[in-house]
């Protein structure tokens, strides 16, 4: 068996040097090694590699011309550089298992996110410190946001999507926060004419 698993670990490697910079959908290395591979198989070496800090995990959207574009976010698999790879070793344990929460969400339309509540519950059965629970997240990985799940506002754990990480998307989110901004100030300037 773990003779299969590392031929599965070379096989999904082999393809990721395919392309170095975005990865590959996860969806797309499932499809190319099931005819050879059982799915859990595949998907166990997946965490296996994750858990080696050889591979990541992360959410983007697909390009235009996908056929995997479904208007969200999907799950993308990356070769991580080494300041990756050391940025990831220097994790605490509770980190670690936050991320490890996150990637096991089978969500396919929000891949990487995970109600609050149900994270903590998590972490408090595996004995981590609520109060380090309730200020987790990780700098440029996880944070805390509020989305609509099942109708209703929760407060969620995220993987940052990686478009959110681009200088063109900070940019563009500073540009419309400034623009808030000044609309603000001059409807507060016509209330107080």
């Amino acid at each position: 068996m773990n003779a299969r698993i590392d031929e599965i670990k070379w096989s999904i490697l082999r393809l990721l040097e395919e392309d170095k910079t975005k990865g590959f959908p996860r969806r797309v290395i499932e499809q190319k090694l099931i005819p050879k591979y059982e799915l859990k198989d595949v998907k166990k070496a997946i965490f296996m590699l994750l858990d080696e800090f050889v591979i990541d995990l992360v959410v983007d959207y697909p390009s235009d011309d996908s056929e995997l574009d479904f208007g969200h976010p999907i799950w993308f698999v990356k070769i991580l550089t080494e300041e990756e790879r050391q940025d990831l070793r220097e994790l605490s344990h509770l980190d670690l298992r936050l991320l490890q929460i996150l990637r096991e969400t089978d969500d396919d339309v929000f891949p990487g996110e995970v109600a609050a509540d149900k994270v903590k519950a998590i972490l408090l059965a595996e004995g981590f410190n609520e109060d380090d629970i309730e200020w987790a997240g990780i700098k440029n990985k996880v944070t805390k946001l509020w989305s609509t799940m099942d109708g209703k506002q929760t407060l969620c754990f995220i993987l940052i999507p990686e478009y959110e990480k681009t200088e063109e998307y900070k940019r563009e989110r500073e540009k419309a926060a400034n623009h808030a901004t000044e609309k603000e100030i001059r409807d507060m300037e016509l209330d107080g004419l």
